[in-house]
């Protein structure tokens, strides 16, 4: 199999650049404050496109990024918990692996694991992705999720 591969990258910065395109920042400013992600890091903040109200014990509600992700052939991205959303007992990250070669807009699942309510402001930092450069040759990502648009997309 031949390994397909994006040009490379000095930094991080540049990747997470080549990966979100227009939508990247090297910080985000939020009523909350200053997000991570963008820079020189192994990780990027992901954020909110809309407000969202969690239901109380375990109810799970989808939510879309404002990020448009296209992910470069030899690298994958893993989803990791924001711990602000985390200590009121919000995960949005449910381990979920983005493919090498995905492209559109992050569907999140969002679960409240509080007895209580729980709102989240649209651009609120929600998860963190981490990247990750393949170490052998593998095929990009073509399935049913491909180009996913700017609204939460359900299972199919």
């Amino acid at each position: 199999m031949k390994h397909i591969t994006n040009a490379s990258f000095n930094s991080y910065k540049e990747l997470w650049q080549s990966i979100f395109g227009n939508d990247y920042r090297d910080k985000y400013q939020h009523e909350t404050g200053l997000s991570g992600g963008g820079g020189d890091y192994p990780f990027y903040d992901i954020h909110l496109k809309q407000d969202i109200i969690l239901l109380p014990e375990y109810r799970i509600c989808l939510a879309s990024s404002i990020e448009h992700f296209k992910v470069p052939n030899d690298w994958y991205l893993l989803t990791k918990n924001k711990s602000t959303i985390a200590r009121k007992g919000v995960d949005a990250s449910f381990n979920t692996l983005i493919d090498n070669g995905w492209s559109g807009y992050l569907t999140i699942e969002i679960i409240n694991h509080s007895p209580v309510p729980v709102a989240l402001k649209a651009g609120q930092p929600i998860l963190k992705v981490v990247a990750v450069k393949c170490d052998f040759a593998c095929e990009p990502y073509n399935g049913k999720y491909q180009n996913q648009p700017n609204n939460p997309v359900g299972a199919k």
